[in-house]
């Protein structure tokens, strides 16, 4: 996209530090909160039973019990590695930039190689016998993380021709032939 400013996701967890009023000053401040709703429950538990408002108290421990559930929520990490809170403040620290950066998002789908061994008169009299070649394939997403949307999408397959061991040693391997698919 023109001007737009490219984010790779391993690279988000490198985006400086957010700024006062963000996502995790916010989730501490929801915290002390809690604890401030657990103490007035507390107190008010301590009154004699013929001032102790119960229905007030049982709500108090009802708005505890929702804090710390989501709580424990938004802290434990998930199939990615980072809970909910990471994930959500890594986005937070992009949300002012200008123009807003979009993520890259690779993923390697296949990849492989083959060893073609030969022997015939010219490897008898020193030829290299021995040939390979390899291949990938990637496909990549370039998305917008606060709309979700997609900008452009597609698939590439890079090959290389067989090659002669000796010359991947000597460092004269053949250039990759490489083929863009766009799928958007």
């Amino acid at each position: 996209q023109e001007g737009a400013k490219w984010i790779l996701v391993s690279e988000m967890t490198a985006l400086p530090a957010t700024k006062p009023g963000d996502l995790r000053t916010r989730f501490r401040a929801m915290l002390k909160s809690r604890e401030q709703v657990a103490l007035c429950g507390t107190r008010l538990a301590a009154l004699p039973e013929d001032r102790k408002p119960t229905a007030t108290i049982a709500e108090l421990d009802a708005l505890v019990k929702r804090a710390d559930d989501f709580s424990e929520y938004v802290t434990t990490a998930g199939e990615s590695g980072a809970s909910p809170l990471i994930r959500a403040s890594r986005l937070d620290k992009i949300k002012g930039m200008v123009p807003p950066p979009l993520a890259l998002r690779v993923t390697v789908d296949d990849v492989g190689g083959t060893i073609h061994q030969q022997e015939n008169l010219w490897t008898i009299f020193g030829a290299s016998g021995v040939r390979i070649s390899g291949g990938l394939i990637l496909s990549y997403r370039l998305v917008d993380p606060f709309e979700g949307s997609v900008s452009k999408s597609g698939a590439i397959v890079c090959r290389t021709d067989l090659t002669s061991m000796k010359a991947i040693q000597g460092g004269e391997s053949a250039a990759s032939d490489c083929t863009f698919a766009d799928l958007r």
